[in-house]
């Protein structure tokens, strides 16, 4: 969550009127909620399954590795994009919001080839 010098959460107060004083701002205090509730669910539902279906080809006795490369490169691939916000942040957050969404697609986009690689299933659950 980004404050700015009152206070004010980015998207949920009201924003800097002096970088555009004649627009109409909508002040009220919640209206970044819905979004970000809309997000999370759905952060929520694709979380959840990623790592496994990634996983679902590993054999047992490796599992634990690979799951921990999959961390791994989870949180190398978060500290890259949030490097490259702060860097960009130099010259404005809307301008590191462009570049670090500009980032993410780019990889997205790279990486959609590989998905034809991954397992189609999720392992089986165990039995109990």
């Amino acid at each position: 969550m980004v404050v700015d010098g009152r206070g004010t959460a980015a998207g949920l107060g009201s924003p800097d009127r002096s970088r555009d004083p004649g627009r109409r701002h909508d002040n009220r205090p919640g209206r970044g909620i819905g979004v970000g509730i809309g997000i999370g669910i759905g952060i929520g539902l694709c979380f959840a399954t990623i790592p496994a279906v990634a996983l679902g080809d590993a054999k047992p006795d490796e599992a634990g590795s690979a799951g921990g490369s999959l961390s791994s490169i989870q949180q190398l691939a978060s500290a890259a994009v949030t490097s490259i916000f702060f860097h960009a942040a130099a010259s404005g957050l809307a301008h590191a919001m462009k570049v670090s969404l500009i980032v993410v697609l780019a990889v997205t986009v790279l990486s959609l080839p590989i998905v034809a690689l991954m397992p189609r299933t999720a392992p089986p659950e165990p039995r109990q």
